[in-house]
This record gives C-alpha cells, structure tokens and sequence, in this order.
C-alpha cells in the first residue's frame, strides 16, 4: 500500500513500458510544477549529513529503495511551510559509495604505512611495454616509488636479442605482486595491468608524481600526512583515472543489489553507515544515491481540503 502512495504523489516516479516496477527518473517541466519543483529544490538545498544521520527509516520499498523521513534544518528565507520531507535512497547506490569509502581509505592506509596489501602473483608477469617506455621507467625514480608504495612490485631484466649473435641487451618488466584491491579484475583481464602501469606513467610524468607520492606518505616527500577518515578524498587527484575506475568497479560489484531484500535493521544500518561517508549524496560513479519525494506537513500545519461541489452530484 505504501509504494503507490509514494509514486501518486512523487514525480520522481514514473511506470515503465515494460515492467510494473516503478523507475526513477528526472522531473519534466510543467507551468503547475512550478511551486512543487521549488520546494524540493529547497529540500535538496537544505539536505545535510546531520538530516540523514538523524532520518527515520521507515522500510524498503520495491526491494530498490529504502524511505526515510528527515527533518530538514531551517535556514533565513526559507518558504518551507515544514522541515519534514520523505527521502528515498536507492540502496544499491548507497551502499556502492560506502564501500568505495571504504575501499579507498584501506588502500590508503596500507600505502602510507609502507606496507600495502599486495597479492603475490605465482609467476611473474611481464609487462607488455615498449622498450622506451621500459627505459624511461627504469630511469624514472618518482614512477618507481609510486608503483612501489601503490602495492607493484617491479623486477627489471635485462635479456640479449640474440643467443648466436649477442649485442645490446634490451630490458624487460615483470610484476611479481599488484594491490590486492584490484587483484581479481587484473588476474582475468591481462591487458589491464599493462594499462595501468602505462597510466601510471602519464600520471607521474608532471607535478602530479610528488603530489601522488605525498599521498602515498612517501617519507621524503617532505609533507606531513593527515590521518583522518577522510584523508583518502585528496589522491582521487592524483591517482591513476584506470585505477580509479577499477576500485569503484569492484565497489559496485559487491554492494546491494536492486531486488536484494533488506529488513528493517539492514535499511537502518545501511541509512546509518551511508551518513558518515564523505559524499553521501552521490554513488562512487557520480549519479544521484538519494532523491526527496514529498515534504511533509506539520501537525500544526491547517489542512484546507478542497469543498464538495454538490452540483456535479445532482
């Protein structure tokens, strides 16, 4: 009973062509939405960490959502007639942006501490680079250092052209362990390593390979390093966009799926823990966890329902 109550009088809501399911989408502009489309733009101005941290869950909804209702701080000039709305946060997004928090601040921590979680391959693998970009590796120290405090571990070896006829040796790369947090999607997909090393690379090439060694708590950076549970937010920066993209990926992986049903202490803990991430309004790809369906009036609010209009009953 709940659901169609919400999607009757939400414009968020719209029922798809194929399914009875309702999907969220984005509000068309009509001359009678005008008041509405300003209210909640005032909800979503005034929507705070501290509203979520103290929101009232009150359950899922089509095993996609969880409905909570907060309560709004007042701010000068605000026309809201109440500081009550109904929230709706999709779970998968919600849960993807807590464990990508997660993810990055462990990864984090282990760089810094020297000791990163690295996953020890069973053979080395080599890096299917050119012999240029080998050489300017080798030569690169602030590109090793960053490969190394970032989980890699490099082996450099030289190899003749030829047995029968030797000359110049030319150089080969193998990695013998990469960062256990993206160690499943570089074991089944080989090329990705050779990607990210290369990324590495053009990453470190500029002003970005100190900034990026700062973040690691390199400690001849020369930069003291803030022990937070946010100090992960300044190497999105700096590090990689391929490795980046990789941890975001195995976020989204393991979180909440659409149809996963919750109970209500699940929908709670996840409300819970989505309210002390640092981006809690936005999934680890960038797109919208949460969206205000209605505000609710107060009880001192006075309801003025419209009149019987006897005539059309006659």
């Amino acid at each position: 009973m709940l659901l169609p109550a919400i999607q009757a009088h939400s414009r968020f809501f719209q029922e798809s062509s194929e399914s009875s399911s309702p999907t969220l989408k984005g509000c068309s502009h009509s001359a009678e939405d005008d008041e509405d489309e300003h209210r909640l733009s005032e909800i979503e101005a005034t929507l705070d960490k501290d509203a979520l941290r103290g929101a009232r869950v009150l359950g899922q909804v089509d095993r996609k959502f969880v409905l909570c209702v907060v309560q709004l701080p007042r701010t000068a000039g605000q026309r809201l007639p109440s500081n009550n709305a109904l929230l709706l946060i999709d779970q998968h997004a919600a849960d993807e942006r807590v464990r990508v928090e997660r993810l990055l601040q462990e990864y984090v921590q282990g760089c810094r501490s020297g000791k990163p979680d690295c996953h020890p391959l069973r053979e080395p693998t080599e890096v299917e680079l050119s012999t240029g970009e080998i050489e300017a590796l080798e030569k690169n120290d602030v590109l090793q250092r960053c490969l190394q405090r970032g989980g890699f571990v490099l082996s450099f070896r030289r190899v003749e052209t030829d047995q029968d006829s030797p000359g110049t040796p030319f150089v080969k790369l193998f990695i013998t362990s990469i960062p256990s947090v993206i160690k499943d999607r570089l074991l089944a997909e080989r090329g990705l390593l050779t990607a990210l090393i290369r990324d590495f690379g053009i990453s470190t090439s500029d002003e970005r390979g100190p900034s990026l060694l700062s973040h690691f708590g390199e400690p001849s950076s020369g930069q003291a390093c803030e022990e937070s549970s946010y100090s992960w937010i300044g190497i999105l920066r700096t590090l990689p966009r391929l490795m980046l993209d990789l941890i975001y990926s195995r976020a989204c992986r393991g979180a909440i799926m659409f149809n996963d049903i919750l109970t209500q202490a699940q929908c709670e803990r996840l409300v819970d823990d989505v309210a002390e991430t640092a981006f809690p309004f936005q999934c680890a790809h960038g797109r919208p966890s949460m969206l205000p369906l209605v505000q609710i009036p107060s009880r001192s609010q006075p309801v003025h329902p419209d009149g019987v209009h006897w005539q059309s009953l006659l």
